[in-house]
C-alpha cells in the first residue's frame, strides 16, 4: 500500500492535496504514514512530526478506516489539536463528524464519562471542578491529616494518583504519601468535586470496571492517535491498555529523550513500554530539518546517548553553539545576557526569532526583561498572566486589545488589529472544541452583545485586569467554558486573570496578538514545541542548570531518574534552534527561591564543552 500511494498521485480515495503531501514526505515519514496495525512514531527534534502525523491521519481517514466510522486523535494542547484540524483541511480532507481531536481532558469528558450513568456510575457535575486554589487547600488538609510534608506530597502527588488509579505497584512509596492520595480521592467522592486530574482518573477507572465501554468508544473510533504520548503518564498509559484489549489501534507519537514533565506525571518509560511491544511497529523520523549539523551533535552530547538523529543533508549552513563565560553575580549574568539579544538584534534577527531561555523565570528572567525594555526592546515573557499560552488564553488577550481599543477615552484607542466578528468566531471555534450547545441567536445579534460585554467589562482606561476578566467571565460563562475545553492550563490562566493585582491594568494584558515585534523570555519547559534562530541560555551554573536537592540548608546533587530529566530539559532547550546557540556558563548564581548558588560552571555545559574540544 505504501508503494502504492507513493507512485499513483491520483489513487482512489485519496484528495490530489493528500497525494501531494505525500510526494513531499521524506522516506522515513512515509513508512510512518502507512504501517499497518499499532504504531510507535518516535520523532526527534526537528523531524516533521507534525507533517507526519497530519498526513497519517489523513491517510488513515481517506483510506483505512470505514466512511461510517472515525478517527480520535489525543493531543497534549488545543492548540495541538486546531494545527491538526487545519493541516487535514489543507491536505483535502475536511472532517466534522468523523474526527475528534482534543486533549486528553476532553476525550474522557467527550468519549468516555458521558456512557458513566449508564452503568450506574454517578459523577460530579462539571461545573465542579475545583480551581487551582482549592486543589491547594483540599491537598494541605490531606497532608496535615496524615502528617505529611506538604511541599514533598505536591511534588510527587500527581505521579503517584496516577499510578495509583492505573493499579500499578506503589508498595515502595512511603505508606503516609499512599494515604494521603487515597485520602484525597475519597475526600472528593465524599463532597462530589474533581479537579482536571479526576476527570481523566475517572475515566480510567470507568473503562477498568466497565470494558464494554471501551467496545463502544472502539466502535465509533477504530483508530486513536495519542501525540506527545511521553509527556501523559500512567492514567494515559493505563487508558490505552485498556483500548487496547477492547481491539482499538493505537498510534502513538513521541520522543523519550523530551520527557520533561515528571512533575506533572509524565515519564518515558510508558512510551519505551509500547515500544518493546511485539504487537508494535516502531517507526523513527531521523532527520532534524530544525537544527544545523553543529546543533544536533551538540544537542545528543549533551544528552550523552548518541540516538543518530541527522541533520538536514541539504542544509549547508552547520549553525553555531558558542560559550561566553559569564563571570560575577546574577546582575552581570542579566547585563550579559540583555547585551547577547541586542547584538542578535543589531545583526539583523527579527525580535520574535530571538529567545532568552532559562531553567526558572525568577530571578533573573525580570532583569533581563527590565534591561532589554530599558533599551527599547520590547518583551514577551512567556508563563506570565499578560503572555497567554492557551486558545483562550490567547482569546482573551485580543478581547483585551479590542476592548482598550475601542473604548473612547482610551489613550489606546484605535483601530482593533482583531475585530468583534472575527473574536466571536474564534469564541465560537473554542465552544465547539469544548463540545458545548451552539448558540441560536442570529450572528448580528450576537456580535453585537459580545460587542457590548467586552466593552461593558472596560469602563474607563484604568481598568483592571482582574475586574475586566471576572465580569467577563460572568457575562460568557468562560468559566464552563476553560472546563468544558478540556485543557487545565485554559482554567489557570483565566484564573490568574480573575485574581491578578490590583496595578495590572487591563492595557498590559492588550498586547501585540500576534506576538511579532518582541524578544522571548522563557523557561526551558515553556520552550517546548517552539523554534527560534537564534537562543540564548544564560544562568548556566551548577544547582541552576541543573538545579540540586535536599533541605534548603543543606543542597545535594541530583541523582538518578531526576537528573535524567534535567539533561532532558537541558536538551530540549538546545534542540529550539534553527540557527545558533550561546551558553553563557558562570560559576555563581541564585535559584528560584533567591538562594546563593556557587558550586562552579554548571555540570551540563563542562560536560559538553569537554566534548567538543572547547575549554571554558
Amino acid at each position: 500500500m505504501t508503494r502504492e500511494v507513493r507512485d499513483s498521485p491520483v489513487h482512489r480515495g485519496i484528495p490530489r492535496q493528500l497525494a501531494e503531501g505525500i510526494e513531499n514526505l521524506d522516506h522515513h515519514q512515509r513508512a510512518a504514514l502507512a504501517a499497518d496495525g499499532n504504531l510507535v512514531i518516535v520523532a526527534g527534534p526537528g523531524s516533521g512530526k507534525t507533517r507526519t502525523v497530519v498526513a497519517r491521519a489523513a491517510y488513515l481517514l481517506s483510506i483505512r478506516i470505514s466512511p461510517l466510522r472515525g478517527l480520535a486523535t489525543i493531543t497534549y494542547t488545543n492548540q495541538a489539536a486546531a494545527e491538526l484540524k487545519q493541516g487535514l483541511a489543507s491536505l483535502g480532507v475536511i472532517e466534522t463528524r468523523r474526527l475528534f481531536a482534543g486533549t486528553l481532558h476532553s476525550f474522557c469528558l467527550t468519549q468516555v464519562l458521558p456512557y458513566a450513568r449508564l452503568v450506574g456510575v454517578e459523577l460530579p457535575a462539571l461545573d465542579a471542578v475545583m480551581t487551582a486554589s482549592e486543589e491547594k487547600a483540599l491537598l494541605e488538609q490531606v497532608a496535615d491529616d496524615e502528617g505529611v510534608n506538604f511541599y514533598a506530597l505536591k511534588d510527587i502527588f500527581t505521579s503517584l494518583r496516577r499510578r495509583i488509579a492505573a493499579g500499578e505497584d506503589v508498595s515502595a512509596e512511603r505508606p503516609s504519601n499512599v494515604a494521603a492520595v487515597r485520602r484525597y480521592e475519597a475526600e472528593c467522592r465524599r463532597s462530589q468535586i474533581w479537579d482536571f486530574e479526576g476527570i481523566v482518573l475517572a475515566a480510567v477507572r470507568l473503562l477498568d470496571n466497565h470494558p464494554d465501554i471501551a467496545s463502544v468508544v472502539r466502535a465509533r473510533f477504530p483508530v486513536v492517535m495519542v501525540d506527545e504520548y511521553q509527556d501523559l503518564g500512567a492514567g494515559l498509559h493505563r487508558l490505552v491498555e485498556t483500548l487496547l484489549q477492547a481491539g482499538v489501534e493505537i498510534t502513538a507519537v513521541g520522543d523519550a529523550d523530551q520527557s520533561i514533565y515528571g512533575w506533572a506525571g509524565g515519564d518515558p518509560a510508558y512510551l519505551e513500554a509500547l515500544c518493546a511491544r511485539d504487537d508494535f511497529t516502531v517507526r523513527r523520523l531521523e532527520t532534524n530539518y530544525r537544527c544545523g549539523s553543529a546543533v544536533v551533535a551538540a544537542a545528543e552530547l549533551a544528552l550523552t546517548q548518541q540516538r543518530g538523529w541527522k541533520a538536514d543533508p541539504r542544509r549547508d549552513d552547520p549553525g553555531t553553539v558558542e560559550f561566553q563565560v559569564i563571570p560575577g553575580h546574577i546582575d552581570d549574568q542579566a547585563r550579559a545576557a540583555a547585551a547577547a539579544v541586542l547584538d542578535m538584534l543589531a545583526a539583523g534577527v527579527a525580535p520574535h526569532e530571538v529567545a532568552v531561555l532559562l531553567r526558572y523565570r525568577a530571578p533573573l528572567g525580570p532583569l533581563i526583561e527590565r534591561l532589554l525594555v530599558e533599551e527599547g526592546v520590547a518583551v514577551r515573557p512567556e508563563g506570565t498572566p499578560t503572555a497567554p499560552s492557551t486558545e483562550m488564553g490567547k482569546w482573551l488577550e485580543a478581547a483585551a486589545l479590542y476592548a482598550v481599543r475601542m473604548t473612547p477615552r482610551s489613550p489606546h484607542a484605535g483601530a482593533p488589529q482583531v475585530g468583534a466578528v472575527a473574536l466571536l468566531r474564534r469564541f465560537d471555534s473554542l465552544t465547539r472544541a469544548a463540545g458545548l450547545p451552539r448558540a441560536r441567536d442570529p450572528w448580528v445579534k450576537r456580535v453585537v452583545r459580545l460587542h457590548s460585554v467586552l466593552l461593558a467589562a472596560s469602563p474607563d482606561p484604568s481598568s483592571t485586569v482582574s475586574s475586566w476578566a471576572s465580569q467577563l467571565d460572568n457575562g460568557l460563562g468562560l468559566t464552563e467554558l476553560a472546563v468544558a475545553v478540556g485543557d487545565p492550563r485554559a482554567v489557570d490562566e483565566l484564573g490568574a486573570l480573575t485574581s491578578a493585582p490590583p496595578e495590572l491594568l487591563l492595557a498590559d494584558l492588550a498586547t501585540d496578538v500576534t506576538g511579532t515585534g518582541k524578544v522571548v523570555l522563557a523557561t526551558y519547559h515553556g520552550s517546548k514545541g517552539r523554534t527560534f534562530t537564534a537562543v540564548v541560555l544564560p544562568g548556566l551554573t551548577e544547582g541552576v542548570v541543573p538545579p540540586w536537592g535536599g533541605k534548603p540548608w543543606a543542597p545535594v546533587p541530583l541523582q538518578g531518574p531526576r537528573l535524567e530529566e534535567e539533561r532532558r530539559n537541558f536538551y530540549v532547550a538546545l534542540t529550539r534552534s534553527r540557527g545558533s546557540v550561546l551558553l553563557q556558563p558562570t560559576s555563581t548564581g541564585q535559584n528560584f527561591r533567591r538562594e546563593i548558588t556557587d558550586f562552579g560552571y554548571s555540570s551540563f555545559v563542562v560536560e559538553l564543552a569537554a566534548s567538543l574540544g572547547v575549554t571554558l
